[in-house]
């Protein structure tokens, strides 16, 4: 499959090429664009949209939880992005249990490149994968409203690692399906005694004790939005989470029990925050 038959990555500005990745295999030219949240979805959970009724804080001062390098894909450094040739592709079916759903998201100024709607599955307990990603293109996207928080489902279609996360790129309603009878799934998750800054990647579960206001953060020339959250694990641990940029509007509350996965622990106050960004999710288990 050739790079120009692939519809899930970035056109490279310098020699048209299509990849997946922070810089282009073929030239190396580091792609410039930001992302834009769309709003153009239902209001509840996985949907990540800002609140109508203006609450959001206007804080505005420099927040340095971790001199965040002003980079599209700078939470994915940590865990050693792989840039994947798309014809290295392989298909893979995968079944699991759904604990989010993200909506699309543009790169700015690329009105001809939506990325998709997503959904972030816990596996079942003989995958290879902890969790991963399934974006939903083409005629994908109707899936997303026949499924909810909680669904078992099965999926099948091109694997990829992009940023340090796998995932499962699906192109027809038809390759995914909703299960009648409940896989068991397994999530892996690390305690917060174990998590230092030298962890590479964070995937964790535990119950939300606090939740911050979401406030906006000043970056180099952008202002980004911040939400603070504590969890605690089993053991009754707790540690602090920064929910960053479209994360940030996810309808977390005291009480709710969440996992986050492809986190990423960075030191701050001489205490371990775990930040959730680009690569990271937060899921929900369902009442």
């Amino acid at each position: 499959m050739s790079y120009e038959d692939w519809a899930g990555g970035i056109r490279c500005s310098e020699c048209g090429r299509e990849y997946t990745g922070i810089e282009c295999p073929i030239c190396r030219q580091v792609d410039p664009t930001e992302r834009e949240v769309v709003t153009e979805y239902e209001n509840g959970r996985g949907d990540q949209q800002p609140p109508e009724n203006g609450t959001v804080s206007t804080d505005s001062g420099v927040y340095d939880i971790d001199k965040i390098e002003h980079e599209r894909h700078a939470d994915a450094e940590k865990v050693n992005p792989e840039v994947v040739d798309p014809s290295d592709y392989v298909t893979r079916a995968v079944s699991g249990v759904v604990f989010n759903k993200r909506h699309a998201w543009k790169a700015e100024n690329r009105a001809d490149e939506d990325h998709p709607l997503s959904l972030f599955v816990v596996t079942t307990a003989d995958s290879e994968f902890n969790w991963i990603e399934i974006p939903l293109w083409d005629d994908a996207e109707r899936a997303m409203e026949d499924i909810s928080i909680g669904d078992s489902i099965q999926a099948e279609g091109r694997l990829s690692k992009d940023d340090g996360v796998h995932k499962i790129h699906i192109h027809s309603e038809d390759s995914i399906d909703i299960l009648t009878e409940p896989p068991e799934v397994k999530f892996d998750s690390m305690a917060v005694d174990q998590i230092t800054s030298a962890t590479p990647k964070v995937d964790l579960e535990g119950t939300v004790e606090r939740v911050g206001e979401i406030r906006d953060i000043q970056l180099d020339d952008e202002k980004v939005k911040l939400r603070e959250i504590h969890v605690s694990d089993h053991s009754n641990d707790q540690i602090q989470v920064a929910l960053w940029r479209t994360n940030a509007y996810e309808k977390v509350a005291p009480g709710d029990e969440i996992i986050i996965a492809g986190g990423l622990a960075k030191p701050h106050n001489e205490k371990v925050v775990v930040r959730v960004g680009w690569s990271g999710h937060i899921g929900y288990r369902s009442s």
